[in-house]
């Protein structure tokens, strides 16, 4: 059989792939019958699967602590320390916002709750997650001790607490005079009912006075 120049180049690259790759699984396969059309297919393969094995798979960072954590104009106790998942401010807050600083360790890491935080009178815990390149959470928690008042809100708490007593006062008087009502009411029926019953045993009585007095002059 005539080789021609292209077939005998493709040949030879064929040769010098599988030569370098002998010692894979798929080097090691027979293909001593190949034709032309899949010895380029298995040639190409084994450059893909060589391919795939010098490729070096990026590992993505699990580092998810912060370097920082700070409260504007507060102090947090214990001091700040990577390790350490809780801490409580230092003094009352007397505004009704703060403005948490917290840094990641790894550039690469996301910080939520952070920033400018408002304050809520029913929450006293905060929290900063820390969210590492590779998904993992870490959670750094700061408590808050008693918010101080403004003199303008223990006013309108205690005008809110009047309004509540005021309006329990009333729904008090309210539900007794329904009782009372009831109670009258149950009262007139039950001396209805009793002039009723006795009518009704007077009527017996004299039509049993009737009946026998019949009796006694038909004899």
């Amino acid at each position: 059989m005539k080789i021609t120049r292209k077939r005998l180049v493709l040949y030879i690259i064929v040769i010098m792939v599988l030569t370098l790759l002998v010692n894979t699984p798929i080097a090691q396969a027979s293909f001593a019958d190949f034709t032309d059309e899949q010895a380029d297919k298995q040639a190409q393969e084994q450059i893909k699967e060589q391919e795939k094995q010098h490729n070096i798979t990026e590992v993505k960072s699990s580092d998810n602590y912060l370097t920082n954590l700070q409260i504007d104009g507060y102090r947090l106790t214990p001091e700040f320390d990577k390790q350490t998942l809780e801490y409580t401010i230092d003094g009352d807050i007397k505004t009704d916002e703060i403005n948490i600083n917290a840094t990641p360790s790894n550039e690469k890491a996301t910080i939520n709750g952070a920033g400018i935080i408002k304050i809520d009178e029913e929450n006293n815990e905060y929290r900063i997650d820390v969210t590492a390149e590779n998904g993992s959470v870490r959670t750094y928690i700061i408590k808050l001790k008693e918010i101080e008042k403004t003199e303008q809100q223990k006013n309108g708490e205690a005008e809110q607490t009047e309004g509540i007593v005021e309006q329990n006062n009333s729904k008090i008087e309210d539900e007794n005079t329904n009782q009372n009502l009831n109670n009258e009411q149950n009262a007139s029926n039950l001396e209805l009912y009793t002039i009723i019953a006795v009518l009704v045993i007077i009527i017996l009585a004299l039509l049993i006075v009737i009946m026998h007095k019949r009796r006694k002059s038909k004899h």
